[in-house]
Parts: structure tokens; sequence; C-alpha cells
């Protein structure tokens, strides 16, 4: 079980307790209400799922009987204080804490390729969409034999281009040799809390359109407007890391034949 992406405290003590108990047969249900202070019979009430709750100081000794992480106790007593709460406003404040930590934890587990050097001039990358596509058009062979093609298929001038091949050899992101370029640094990306992420972000999307528009039938593309509750949304997001990560598995064994690109967004229109 994901405790991150459960809604349900009472499922999560419960799975806990079934797992130590198939390591450690002296972890059950009566030990457990020894530790919280209260009758077996009530504490089989609550996990059950029905009405019966624990509360605060005793859900605390329950996690703290169950080993869990610190990090893992700080989300679990978010989650508790959201499910016992029945005022909306505050139901609606502690949902938001918890989807924070769900989508922090998410970007903490996905792993992508190391960052540019902290010392290296970012912005001549990152803010130049054209930097990045030639970036990946030299890793294929054919094309750093012949980089013409790479310039007629970006629609860049012969001035442009060569803007952007300079900005890659100072960063040091290909080398020149015998008049071929070769690359040195593979795929890379910005940390998730760096400030160039928004522009970034904004330049490449608006690029990608452009591409879409112009492909018409021959790009794959796909939006949608959807109604779903916060439990909704958070497994659909666990989903697509996981996606992330296989997607980073293949790519990383992939031969490079050509150049694509991936997008994907998740947000909510409903909050300010």
């Amino acid at each position: 079980m994901n405790l991150y992406h459960s809604d349900d405290y009472k499922a999560v003590i419960k799975y806990r307790l079934l797992e130590l108990k198939s390591q450690n047969p002296s972890h059950n249900f009566q030990s457990l209400a020894n530790q919280c202070g209260v009758q077996k019979t009530y504490l089989s009430r609550v996990l059950s799922g029905g009405k019966a709750e624990l509360n605060s100081d005793q859900f605390f000794l329950a996690i703290e009987y169950l080993g869990f992480a610190a990090e893992e106790k700080d989300y679990l007593v978010l989650l508790h204080e959201w499910q016992r709460s029945s005022l909306p406003a505050r139901r609606a404040f502690l949902e938001r804490q918890l989807e924070a930590v769900r989508q922090q934890r998410d970007r903490s587990h996905h792993t992508p390729a190391p960052p540019l050097d902290s010392g290296s001039q970012l912005t001549d990358y990152y803010f130049n969409p054209a930097a990045q596509l030639v970036h990946m058009f030299l890793s294929i062979g054919r094309y750093a034999q012949d980089q013409e093609q790479i310039r007629k298929k970006l629609g860049l001038s012969r001035t442009q281009f060569s803007k952007v091949l300079k900005v890659l050899l100072q960063l040091q992101i290909v080398s020149l040799k015998n008049g071929r370029y070769s690359v040195d640094k593979g795929q890379m990306h910005l940390p998730w809390d760096s400030s160039l992420i928004p522009s970034y972000r904004t330049l490449l999307r608006l690029k990608a359109l452009d591409r879409v528009s112009k492909l018409e039938r021959k790009a794959y593309s796909y939006s949608v407007v959807f109604t779903a509750a916060p439990k909704d949304r958070a497994a659909i997001q666990k989903e697509f890391v996981q996606f992330l990560k296989k997607f980073d598995a293949r790519v990383r064994k992939a031969e490079s034949k050509e150049v694509y690109q991936l997008n994907f967004d998740l947000f909510d229109w409903s909050e300010n």
C-alpha cells in the first residue's frame, strides 16, 4: 500500500499491522490496542471502517507503535485530521496540505536526467527551444553528420542555427572535432524548483503547439477537462509518475533515430 495515496487512515493502520504481524506474531490487534489505551473490541470497530474513531493521542500512539518514518507520520497526522474534520473550510485547508505532500513526494521519486551545471548560462539553453531541439538532433548519427538537415527541419536561418551551435559549444553540451559535432551531455532538465521553469515551460509549449498545428493529423494530441475528486486526481498523478519511470527506462535504452516531444499537464481549475 502506498500510504501517500490513501484517503483512509484506518486502512493504512490495518495494512501496516497485518504486514508487521506476518513478520512477528506479537504485533496483533491486542498489542496495538494496549499501546493505544483502548479495548481490543473498540479497536476492531475502528479498523473495520465503521463510525468509531481514534482520537489524536490514540492515533499518534498507534503510528508510533507501527514504526512509521518521521515523514510518514507527518503525512498520516494530516490525513487523520482531514478525515475526522467536519468543517468544510478546514477540510479544504488540510486537503491542500495533503496534496502538496503528495506532489513533493512524487517529484522526489521521479529521477530525471542530471541538471546543467549551476554556473552555466542556463537562459541561453532553456529560453531558446531551438537549442534543446538541436541538442537532441545532434545525438542522432545521420543529423550529426549533416547539420543542414537539422536547420531545415527546424526552419532556422543560418544565423540562428550558428548562434544555437555556439551556445551548445560554450556550455560544453556538444564538442566539435574534424568538422563533426558530438554530444557530450545527454538529455538535461531544470530542477523542479528553478525560477526559470515558468518561462521555459511556456516557450517550449508554444513551440510544441506551433509544431502540432503544422503536422495536423500526423501528431497525436490529447486534451480534456474533467470532473473528479481530489483522491482521483492523486491516483492519476501517481499513475503518470509510474509511467515516467518506465518512460525514462525505455528512452535510456532506446536507439536514437528521431526526435520526439512529450507533454503532460494535470492541474486544478477549481482552486484559486
